[in-house]
Formats: structure tokens, C-alpha cells, sequence
């Protein structure tokens, strides 16, 4: 079976798409797959055969050709595609389009999923429609925000309050984000989501713990053990702690009674069906003080290197990496062909 795995592409989660990529590239059986790595630099540019050889290489140490109009006509050749790209042309929608165009199977979610589940005032609007519990929040657009800053500012005290998350709204891996604990730096914290997108979303900070848990499945949804992150609550689950730090910790299983577990799976398996997704979902909750569980979002690829929650969590539920990697390419063809 011929697959192909797509990385980088022209956004800030570059880096985190070539480390996925490399936790890939290392683990899928290559006696059941021809395996083409194909490679999109920060311009955009498509190069095929990018070998890795390490997790964060220079491009300098890649072995790429630059061949993109040979890259879209053999991808018609090609039996699955795993897209591994982050944000922007590559989560949002985007890139599954041409996939669906050019009749290729994909791993993952589909064009509505994808693009909804990127923006996450779209996401939570929909979430909000179906009453699904969730922290409070509020959005606006650039456009709107500069014409009226303070009075904005005003709405944040009056209804979210402090401390609050100001995030870019299509964005992940917590690129942009700021914990504001007063007015006096929000300025700030707007200027910095509003150099990474056009809107932006405001939330309150929850006190509690963060418990997230993974879907895997099309029409039959299967539900991994529930996992809780552990880090500094002085600060956030930000891009340093996903990455870099050595002090967060995953606990998985996380130490959680059969209820609230139930109670994830009703809600996670709800927005699932609302998301219209497929093949595999990383589903993030806050479980507060008083042991109210929150919806936070739905990421519709979550992070899939080796130290990543979703497969962890996949492992600590009896699924190793390389045989999640085969069912996530048994999925899609699956998919393709009732699409089909």
C-alpha cells in the first residue's frame, strides 16, 4: 500500500508538524507500506522525498526535490495520505479539499470538521447552540476591536473577568495565547493574537484540572482511558510546557471516578456528531474545583508525535503507535469508500 505523509507547510506550527512527522516516519511498518514523504516549506513550496533525520532538522539537512506539479499528479497514485500539517493549510479545511478533489483517501477529518474545528469561535458557537458546558467567552475581529478598544476592554471586565485567555481563534499548540490578569495587559495580549489571525476569542480561566481523552473511529466511535496534564497552574498549558518544559507531566490514566468519565465520553461523543468527524479527535475538558465538567475544544488533528496525549493515551489503552497508525489508515480507506 502506498502512503503519503505530508508535513510543514507555510505555518507557525511548522516545527511541530516536522516533529510529528518524524515520530511517524520512525514508527509506520514499512513492510506493509511504500512510504513517500512529501515536504511544504514556509513558502508554500512542495518538495518530495523530505527524509528527516531528526526531530527538528534544518532544512539544510533534508533531502528534498522541489517537484510540485510531479508531487500533485502522483498523489492519484497514492493509496492513503496522512496530512501531519498544524494550523493554517493543513488543519483548516484546506488541504482536504484537494484530497476530496483529486478522489485520494486521507487520514483524519473531513472539510466541515477541519475548518470548524480550527476556528474556535465557530466551534464553541456551535457547542453553545447545543448546550454543551463550556467557560464563558466572548470574540471580535480586528476590524471591530481597533474602532473600539477600550469599550471592549469595558465588556471583558464586565464579562469574563480576570484572569482571562486572549487567543487567536485558528490557531493551536497555543501559538499567541496570553493569561491576562488585569485590563493593563490586554493591549498587549491582543496585539500579540492579532499578529497570528483576524479574530480573536476571549475566555475565563477556569480554575480546575485538565482532563482530555481521545476518539478514534468514523460511524463507530471508539474512546480511549481519560488523561490529565499536570503543570504549573501559576502559569498555562502554553507552547513551552507542550514542547520544551521538563516539568509537565501526563498522568494517564488520570484519576478519575467512573461518573465523570461517563460524563466526558456523553460529551465528547456529542460534539463528535455535531463536528460531523472522522477518523480520530483529540477531545480537551477542564474539571473544575467543584466537579463540573467543561467542554474546552475539540482538536480535529491533535498532536501525534511519540510524547503526544492522543497517543499515549491510545497506548495506556492497549493500542501501540504503530498499530494506531494502521487503523488510522484503515479508517480512511474505510471512509473513501463509503464516500464512494
Amino acid at each position: 500500500m502506498k502512503v503519503a505523509i505530508i508535513y510543514g507547510g507555510a505555518s507557525p506550527e511548522h516545527e511541530v508538524s516536522i516533529n510529528t512527522s518524524y515520530s511517524v516516519l520512525h514508527s509506520i511498518n514499512y513492510d506493509k507500506y511504500t512510504v513517500s514523504p512529501i515536504f511544504i516549506d514556509r513558502e508554500g513550496k512542495w518538495h518530495s522525498h523530505g527524509i528527516i533525520k531528526s526531530p527538528f532538522p534544518t532544512v539544510e539537512e533534508m533531502v528534498l526535490k522541489n517537484e510540485s506539479e510531479f508531487i500533485l499528479n502522483d498523489l492519484r497514485q497514492i493509496d492513503v495520505v496522512f496530512p501531519l500539517l498544524h494550523g493554517e493549510n493543513g488543519e483548516d479545511g484546506t488541504v482536504q479539499g484537494l484530497f476530496e478533489l483529486l478522489n485520494v483517501p486521507y487520514i483524519g477529518n473531513g472539510i466541515f470538521a477541519s475548518a470548524v474545528g480550527i476556528d474556535k469561535v465557530l466551534m464553541k458557537n456551535l457547542f453553545k447552540q447545543a448546550d454543551i458546558p463550556q467557560a464563558h467567552y466572548i470574540s471580535t475581529d480586528y476590524l471591530t476591536w481597533s474602532a473600539n478598544e477600550h469599550d471592549f476592554y469595558q465588556r471583558i471586565d464586565r464579562e469574563i473577568g480576570f484572569p482571562c485567555f486572549v487567543k487567536p481563534a485558528k490557531l493551536g499548540s497555543s501559538v499567541g495565547i496570553s493569561r491576562c490578569s488585569g485590563k493593563e495587559e490586554l493591549q498587549e495580549a491582543f496585539n500579540i493574537a492579532f499578529s497570528f489571525d483576524q479574530k480573536i476569542i476571549v475566555e475565563e480561566a477556569i480554575q480546575g484540572r485538565e482532563i482530555e481523552i481521545g476518539l478514534l473511529g468514523n460511524h463507530d466511535i471508539y474512546f480511549s482511558v481519560a488523561g490529565e496534564i499536570l503543570f504549573d497552574q501559576e502559569e498555562f498549558y502554553d507552547y513551552e510546557s507542550k514542547y520544551m518544559s521538563q516539568d509537565t507531566k501526563l498522568c494517564v490514566p488520570a484519576h478519575i471516578g467512573d461518573d465523570i468519565y461517563r460524563q466526558i465520553v456523553d460529551i465528547a461523543r456529542t460534539c463528535y456528531g455535531i463536528l460531523e468527524c472522522s477518523g480520530l479527535v483529540r477531545a480537551d475538558f477542564f474539571l473544575t474545583e467543584s466537579g463540573k465538567v467543561l467542554m474546552n475544544e475539540v482538536n480535529t488533528l491533535p498532536g501525534f508525535t511519540k510524547k503526544s496525549m492522543y497517543p499515549i493515551l491510545w497506548e495506556r489503552s492497549g493500542v501501540p503507535y504503530s498499530e494506531l497508525i494502521d487503523a488510522l489508515i484503515n479508517l480512511a480507506i474505510e471512509k473513501h469508500g463509503k464516500r464512494r
